[in-house]
């Protein structure tokens, strides 16, 4: 392998700032690049010295700001408090819930690009007056009027949810940028607090509008210095879209742009292009290659896979051959993904479809579906809870619903043939006293212990599962504080959508030995680090890039106006990210 980029970074920093490395401050693109950076520098080293304080660009702004990143959950909760307070004629929390998540995102992306909020919903505003202009303006009064007064509540809303997120030291990242940007003697005096002279950007590639304003700002204090990872293929190339940013910046900071290499066409490489059916083909196919290539430890700690679609990473975990020992993921991987969520998900089916009925002494029975039972006692996780009541309890179970004639069973006639007591989890999950939200956050509590208590301790996967269940619990915490504190009403069908879109919001970070082994991790977590030989799996249509058509209150034509980051932006972000995967590595 040619000499990587961060080792003619290391190369560099080292001769200039030798005995001032501490005084340095390094942002990466991501948090993974600075382990491969610290083993560079390294090789450089003869003596002990005091190392550099290294970050992340995103997680730099919320360093300096001294906040905590708030979850997308969280977030909602909090919008929605402030949301009922601050508009004269709110939506019910369940309306709101369908749109609220696209205006989150979109006030993100305002705050990222500076945008005055209350301008940009004006504009809205004018727009739709002018769409639904008609001779009879009366017709649709109504409808632009409440369009118009939707958008005109907001500002109020973003400044009081600001400060509350504010009073409560919490940000998402397009706040953190702003901050920063708006006030940038916050990180001066931050940097002159912690003795730290210059910061070192390397492998820098788009800039959000707040982080270009920053780094400007830098600049022309000769408090920065760039190491971009730019090509002149791609910068040079007005066609190339993945160059667009760095030519952006060429033109702004001529004087940033000191050396630009030509590695993409200077070093040699091989590209295969292999088709495969269905994820698990092509997961099992990048099995069998691995196991072929019989690679030395040496040779191994150069290979990545990058998986655009973070799904497969549980299927490429069980496809690595068994000689492969070391490996080391860099990605989160999203919780709805693993099988212990599905439980908890199919106890929300049951509920949802029940159906209560009114028997002939008035009493009130509850009747469930048949498919959703033999789900979830076909469940492995439930059914562990099953095996420690009874061994053998589980299939007399399933065969008891599988045999009866209706579409809908209650749970006395499942009690007639199995004996169950009333103090176990089985028998509370059947018989609550009702389907509201607190209950069900309740019983998912439970169903967390008692699935701790049944997990085998000699089970590899076990630290894993825990680890998830932790997590789920924490933020079911969060909402049963938000429901108690607020009064509100939460049917089951909404709980069940939130759920859903909570335990796809919640990322588990791997931890591992990062200069060890196989190294498995997603496009993203990939910039500034060059490897020998690269398997890229699912490098299809909306994974790579991602699908970037996601709902928005901002239009096209209304992102390009404001200077926002719109579609075509995203397509050449990923572009570049790429290009710059494949341009070192000898083998792809």
């Amino acid at each position: 392998m040619t000499e990587s980029f961060l080792l003619k970074i290391s190369k560099t920093l080292f001769s200039k700032y030798q005995s001032k490395l501490s005084e340095l401050v390094i942002i990466f693109p991501s948090r993974r690049s600075s382990s491969f950076f610290f083993e560079e520098l390294s090789k450089l080293i003869e003596s002990p010295i005091w190392l550099p304080s290294t970050y992340s660009i995103d997680d730099y702004f919320f360093q300096i700001n001294d906040l905590k990143r708030i979850n997308s959950f969280q977030l909602f909760l909090l919008f929605y408090k402030n949301y009922k307070k601050h508009t004269p004629n709110p939506h019910s929390i369940d309306r709101c819930y369908k749109w609220a998540p696209t205006l989150l995102n979109n006030l993100d992306e305002i705050d990222q690009s500076l945008v005055n909020n209350k301008e940009i919903f004006s504009y809205l505003s004018d727009i739709k007056r002018i769409e639904n202009w008609y001779l009879d303006i009366n017709s649709n009064n109504k409808n632009i009027e409440d369009y118009v007064g939707f958008f005109s509540s907001i500002p109020k809303v973003y400044n009081a949810l600001r400060t509350e997120l504010l009073d409560n030291k919490l940000a998402y990242s397009g706040l953190a940028q702003r901050l920063i940007a708006e006030n940038p003697t916050i990180l001066f005096d931050r940097l002159a607090k912690e003795k730290k002279h210059k910061i070192i950007f390397i492998g820098l590639d788009s800039l959000t509008i707040s982080q270009e304003k920053v780094v400007g700002g830098l600049l022309q204090k000769n408090m920065c210095d760039i190491f971009w990872d730019a090509d002149r293929y791609f910068v040079e190339n007005l066609i190339q879209e993945s160059g667009s940013f760095l030519r952006k910046y060429k033109k702004k900071w001529p004087h940033a742009f000191t050396s630009i290499n030509n590695d993409f066409l200077n070093i040699p490489k091989q590209i295969d292009i292999i088709g495969a059916t269905k994820n698990i083909n092509q997961c099992k196919l990048l099995g069998n290659i691995l196991r072929d290539k019989k690679y030395s430890s040496s040779q191994l700690k150069r290979v990545a896979i990058i998986l655009p679609n973070e799904e497969l990473l549980m299927s490429v975990l069980e496809s690595i051959p068994k000689e492969i020992n070391d490996i080391n993921i860099t990605m989160g991987y999203t919780l709805f993904h693993h099988p212990v969520a599905s439980v908890f998900r199919d106890i929300l089916s049951l509920y949802i479809n029940t159906r209560r009925i009114i028997q002939g002494n008035n009493t009130l029975s509850k009747n469930y579906s048949k498919k959703d039972c033999l789900q979830l006692f076909k469940n492995p996780y439930f059914n562990k809870i099953i095996h420690s009541v009874d061994p053998t309890l589980n299939q007399k179970i399933i065969s008891q619903i599988t045999n009866t004639g209706f579409n809908f069973i209650c749970y006395n006639d499942i009690k007639k043939t199995v004996l169950i007591s009333s103090d176990n989890f089985i028998d509370e999950l059947f018989n609550p006293k009702n389907h509201d939200t607190i209950s069900v956050i309740k019983l998912f509590r439970n169903l967390i212990s008692v699935l701790l208590q049944n997990m085998p301790s000699d089970k590899k996967s076990r630290v894993f599962e825990q680890e998830c269940l932790f997590e789920i619990e924490n933020h079911l915490q969060v909402f049963e504080n938000f429901v108690s504190q607020n009064n509100e009403k939460i049917p089951i069908k909404l709980f069940a959508k939130i759920f859903d879109q909570l335990l796809r919001s919640i990322k588990l970070n791997f931890s591992g030995e990062p200069l060890k082994g196989l190294q498995i991790m997603g496009l993203l977590e990939s910039r500034t680090i060059d490897f020998d030989e690269v398997f890229i799996l699912s490098a299809n249509e909306n994974h790579l890039p991602p699908n970037n058509n996601k709902p928005s209150f901002l239009p096209f034509d209304v992102k390009r106006n404001f200077d926002i980051r719109h579609n075509l932006d995203l397509d050449a972000i990923y572009a570049n990210h790429f290009f710059n995967l494949i341009k070192r590595p000898k083998k792809t």
